[in-house]
């Protein structure tokens, strides 16, 4: 474990990740819906406002559970930065929202971009969050199933066919 850190501090970070796999079933669907061009901008634009609330309450909690974590490197390096990146990515989409629904495509574009880069970015972190619970040994193979899992659910809310 880290410094800082004890074994009872294991159902935080599992509550951390289902909460990381919430936000990625509740915002899947507007991401389908926004690539979807049958889908008019109206429509997702009213689609999207209680989905945008749900993120915002989502993200409320993992700052909770943030900041409820032991002071510790793995929350540091870790969770601090996913948490930040989670509100740097519903402040993009929420410029998307407002950019569909002023038709301002030249916003829309930019608030496109930096959900791209903060995707990349998140994935790069979350691959050293498992590392880092791999370092301590926190990973079994049981967790490693249940992440994988998780992984394969998000994909095919993103690919459905």
């Amino acid at each position: 474990l880290f410094e800082g850190m004890s074994l009872d501090d294991l159902p935080r970070i599992e509550l951390f990740m289902e909460l990381t796999g919430r936000w990625n079933e509740v915002s899947a669907p507007i991401v389908l819906q926004y690539l979807d061009p049958e889908v008019a901008a109206e429509d997702w634009v009213e689609a999207a406002k209680p989905v945008l609330g749900e993120m915002r309450e989502i993200l409320v909690l993992m700052k909770s559970e943030a900041l409820l974590f032991p002071k510790c490197r793995y929350r540091d390096t870790c969770l601090s930065p996913l948490v930040e990146s989670q509100g740097r990515k519903l402040d993009a989409f929420t410029r998307l929202h407002g950019s569909v629904s002023n038709m301002d495509e030249e916003s829309e574009l930019a608030a496109q971009a930096t959900i791209q880069e903060i995707a990349a970015e998140q994935s790069v972190l979350i691959s050293k969050m498992f590392d880092e619970l791999r370092s301590t040994g926190l990973m079994s193979p049981y967790v490693e199933e249940v992440v994988r899992d998780r992984a394969e659910k998000n994909a095919r809310l993103l690919n459905p066919r």
